[in-house]
C-alpha cells in the first residue's frame, strides 16, 4: 500500500507539473497570436501604402502629366517663388522634390530634416527616400508642412529616459515592427516626441545587448608559471 500511495503521489506531482506546462504553452499562444495579428495589420497596411504608391508612380511614369504654375504655399512662407505642380489624369499633384527639400530646410533650419518631416507627415524615411528617387514627390507634402507649427520640428527624443519610460519603450518595440508606428505609439503615451530615427537607434541598441547576452561566456584559464 505505501508503495501505491507514493505513485499515486508521484503521478499527481506529474500531473500538476503538466498541467502548469499547459497553462505556460497556452499563455505563450495566445502572446503569439496577438503578436500575429499585430504583424499582419502592419502588414495590409504597407501593402496598401504600395499599392498606393505604385499606382502615383505610374502615372509619373508615364508621363501623364500636365504643368501647372503655383506660388501660393511658397507665399506664405514669404518666398515668393514659383513652384510647379504637375497634375496627372488621376487628378493627383506632384511637385518637383527638389522644391520640396528646399522648402523644408529653409523651414526646419537642419540638414537632416526627413525623421522630423516624415514623423509630422506620418511617412517613413524609406518612403521619403523612394520619391526623392523618382525626383518627385506628392504636392500634398508641401502644404501639410506649411500648415505646421514651428513646435513640430523641435523633438524632445534627447533626454534621459525614465525607467517608466524604458519599460514603455521595450513594450512598443516588441509590440510594433515598423519604427514609424512605434514612434507614433511612444509620443501618444510618452507625451513628448519619439522620432523614427530614435526608435531604429534604440532599436539596434536593444538587439545588440540580446545578442550580447547569448554569446557564450568564455572563462579566462588560469596559467601558471614555472620557474
Amino acid at each position: 500500500m505505501a508503495h501505491l500511495e507514493r505513485r499515486i503521489s508521484e503521478l499527481e506531482s506529474e500531473l500538476e507539473l503538466k498541467e502548469q506546462e499547459a497553462s505556460r504553452m497556452r499563455s505563450e499562444n495566445a502572446q503569439l497570436s496577438k503578436d500575429v495579428m499585430m504583424i499582419r495589420k502592419e502588414e495590409a497596411y504597407f501593402r496598401r501604402r504600395a499599392a498606393e504608391l505604385e499606382g502615383e508612380l505610374v502615372c509619373v511614369r508615364k508621363g501623364q502629366v500636365n504643368v501647372d504654375i503655383s506660388s501660393e504655399a511658397l507665399s506664405r512662407m514669404g518666398r515668393h517663388k514659383k513652384r510647379f505642380v504637375y497634375r496627372s489624369e488621376e487628378k493627383a499633384d506632384y511637385l518637383d522634390f527638389a522644391v520640396f527639400r528646399s522648402a523644408v530646410m529653409a523651414r526646419t533650419k537642419r540638414k537632416y530634416w526627413k525623421p522630423i518631416v516624415g514623423f509630422a507627415l506620418g511617412v517613413t524615411i524609406k518612403e521619403i527616400s523612394a520619391w526623392e528617387a523618382t525626383k518627385l514627390c506628392p504636392a500634398r507634402w508641401l502644404n501639410e508642412v506649411d500648415f505646421l507649427s514651428d513646435a513640430a520640428f523641435q523633438p524632445t527624443s534627447h533626454r534621459h529616459w525614465a525607467a517608466d519610460n524604458q519599460d514603455a519603450l521595450r513594450t512598443v518595440l516588441s509590440e510594433h515592427a515598423n519604427d514609424l508606428l512605434a514612434a507614433q505609439c511612444l509620443t501618444e503615451r510618452l507625451g513628448f516626441v519619439i522620432l523614427e530615427s530614435s526608435v531604429a537607434y534604440y532599436r539596434r541598441k536593444m538587439f545588440r545587448a540580446h545578442e550580447l547576452r547569448k554569446r557564450p561566456q568564455i572563462k579566462s584559464k588560469s596559467v601558471v608559471h614555472i620557474c
